[in-house]
């Protein structure tokens, strides 16, 4: 299933199997459909990574199970960005509810004037 997985996101979650080796907490941080369609881990670094599933929220024009570039038409992907826009305070939740020092995110992601206090 790994080729189905969108492109963008594979070096993200190869950093994410990497960091876990150095000492550093990870929380690889994407949809739902993304977490599950994801290359499995080692099961020893399955401990070390949380996989935290955010719920991609319905908009109308946008297709009921996409949660990727890779599945719509050039038409639809502005739908998509908007339901990632919508995942803002969810995003925002998580990062102030856990000792998150560094975050890295895919271009997708919206994320604009966090900072945690």
């Amino acid at each position: 299933m790994a080729s189905l997985w969108p492109h963008h996101i594979i070096p993200y979650f190869e950093l994410s199997k990497f960091l876990p080796q150095k000492g550093h907490k990870v929380s690889f941080i994407s949809t739902r459909k993304n977490i599950h369609g994801r290359p499995k881990l080692a099961p020893t670094l399955s401990p070390l990574i949380n996989l935290v599933e955010l719920p991609l929220p319905y908009i109308d024009g946008l297709p009921q199970a996409a949660e990727s570039t890779s599945e719509l038409s050039s038409h639809q992907v502005p739908y998509l960005k908007k339901a990632y826009d919508m995942l803002e305070p969810h995003l925002t939740q998580f990062l102030q509810n856990s000792d998150v020092t560094l975050t890295g995110l895919s271009m997708i992601l919206f994320l604009t004037g966090y900072h945690k206090s």
